[in-house]
């Protein structure tokens, strides 16, 4: 009846949802128990500790996008592309692994993009720069799911499959074990990708001196036209 409702589009996502144990009840899901015995095991499912720490991760990432955080960190770290851009490669994967511990690793990393979106437009299609900092911001998103209890859905799966065998862990345990791990991953991807993508050192608009780029814009009408365009150079 469920997915019924959801392919139907009868009404909206949340009052489907909260209709599941309605209908678990209704429909005699757990036959073996009575219906007073079969509503508790159903809200106890899904009304727990667990469903509270998502509640309350989605509202630190609705505060935490009202903030800009991204606008921030670019504003701390892009000063350092033009001279330093390992350190800039690493910085920046460091800061979206730390908003992917507070956002969702897929909302983290859209930020981040927008973020160095306006320097890869600049820089010469298959630029070396363009490729390590997608994957370095991907690669680290995914690693900030975990940083945190609160960071993503595997971590708080994670926690729920653990109470349920009888094993508990606090905040600080977690931390203990997750902020050593995921900064030895990040740093052990930031070197592969320098190894994998090097770049010369200096400005990434080096590479692009001399080099015209082809543009495609798209007019009102939907015709588009080609125009050439020169990146610019260092004075």
């Amino acid at each position: 009846v469920v997915i019924v409702m959801n392919l139907m589009d009868i009404q909206p996502l949340f009052t489907t949802a909260l209709m599941v144990p309605l209908l678990a009840i209704v429909y005699h899901i757990f036959p073996k128990l009575t219906p007073w015995e079969a509503s508790l095991l159903v809200m106890s499912r899904m009304i727990n500790d667990t469903s509270f720490l998502l509640l309350g991760a989605f509202v630190t990432c609705a505060i935490m996008t009202k903030c800009q955080l991204e606008v921030r960190i670019g504003g701390v770290i892009l000063p350092m592309l033009h001279t330093r851009p390992n350190q800039f490669f690493l910085a920046l994967m460091v800061s979206s692994l730390l908003l992917a511990s507070v956002l969702f690793g897929g909302a983290a990393a859209l930020l981040m993009l927008s973020t160095v979106l306006p320097t890869i437009r600049d820089l010469p299609v298959g630029s070396n720069h363009t490729k390590r900092w997608l994957l370095g911001i991907c690669f680290s998103c995914n690693f900030g799911a975990f940083l945190l209890p609160i960071s993503g859905p595997p971590a708080l799966i994670a926690i729920s499959l653990l109470r349920e065998y009888g094993k508990t862990l606090n905040f600080g345990l977690w931390m203990c074990v997750s902020i050593p791990v995921c900064f030895c991953v990040v740093i052990t991807a930031w070197v592969l990708l320098c190894l994998i993508f090097p770049v010369r050192g200096g400005s990434p608009y080096d590479d692009a001196a001399g080099t015209p780029r082809t543009r495609r814009t798209i007019t009102g009408d939907g015709s588009g036209s080609v125009r050439r365009r020169t990146p610019p150079l260092k004075e």
